[in-house]
């Protein structure tokens, strides 16, 4: 992590689409712009149990040129992806529409 505040990385532990991903780093990106501070760098990531959404929020990072490695198909409640990464924001949603009776065994 950049102690200048020139590299955000944010995760979205159940990205669905990857719908808040996109917000957040246009919400980032214009900051910066209006405070007019150069050299920003930012690194989404993300991990998601749901099939569907994966390959749509992996081909929207794909479209935006982000690295689609950092983009995890896996349970986050039972399979944490990113356990020795650090980031700036942790954003997500309730997982609406998945059914977590499985993960709940490992959880609890």
């Amino acid at each position: 992590m950049d102690v200048n505040g020139k590299l955000f990385k944010i995760y979205d532990g159940c990205f669905d689409a990857g719908g808040m991903l996109s917000v957040s780093e246009s919400r980032i990106v214009e900051e910066r712009r209006q405070k007019d501070i150069k050299n920003t760098t930012i690194r989404l990531y993300g991990q998601d149990i749901n099939d569907e959404g994966y390959a749509i929020c992996k081909t929207n990072i794909l479209i935006k040129e982000q690295d689609v490695d950092n983009i995890r198909h896996r349970d986050t409640l039972t399979e944490d992806q990113f356990k020795k990464e650090k980031f700036n924001f942790f954003i997500t949603k309730s997982p609406f529409g998945v059914n977590w009776k499985n993960s709940k065994k490992k959880v609890f």
